[in-house]
């Protein structure tokens, strides 16, 4: 059927690609996942740098609001340095904030380069985009990668939510992922 007749009977472009297989879908649902999770633990941190401020709600958020992570990371840094946090709990929120930021480099990969299923992982690289040709990136995730990286995000959102506080014990498990 040509393109023609498969838009004229209603089937759209997307009759035009080939079907994808089964595992490709489950890998794209995972990526899925972990970008959701992501968000969620991109959030808590806005809400423990809130809550770690001391500051009402609406001025906390008028300061925080908006403020991307690795500022966002810094500041809660200096806020638990200037309150005396024990050693233990800011090792530990360091800890999850330096997780975080490691994630936060692969999922703007998986969000701003081109993303291929190539049988055994998701194929990454920016080929189109790059300034040279010696600048071209090239990635690889696993489904086990993208996986560990929603469940450390999701671990993240949990302990960092507030029922979790002033406890701010944000333990996550060493998982680790191919780069």
């Amino acid at each position: 059927m040509t393109l023609e007749r498969q838009l004229n009977n209603g089937l759209g472009l997307a009759a035009a690609f080939p079907t994808t297989s089964q595992r490709e879908t489950e890998y794209f649902a995972e990526l899925g996942r972990m970008i959701a999770t992501y968000a969620r633990a991109e959030a808590g941190v806005h809400f423990l740098a809130r809550h770690l401020s001391g500051l009402p709600d609406a001025k906390a958020r008028a300061v925080f609001g908006g403020m991307r992570l690795p500022d966002l990371t810094e500041r809660i840094r200096q806020m638990m340095r200037i309150d005396e946090t024990p050693n233990e709990i800011y090792r530990e929120v360091d800890a999850c904030l330096l997780q975080l930021g490691a994630i936060a480099d692969r999922r703007h990969k998986l969000v701003h380069r081109m993303v291929e299923y190539a049988g055994s992982h998701l194929s990454v690289s920016n080929p189109l985009t790059a300034k040279s040709l010696a600048a071209i990136e090239a990635d690889v995730f696993s489904y086990r990668d993208l996986e560990n990286m929603g469940l450390d995000c999701l671990a993240m959102s949990y302990q960092a939510s507030p029922s979790s506080l002033p406890r701010t014990r944000l333990t996550v498990g060493q998982v680790r992922w191919s780069r």
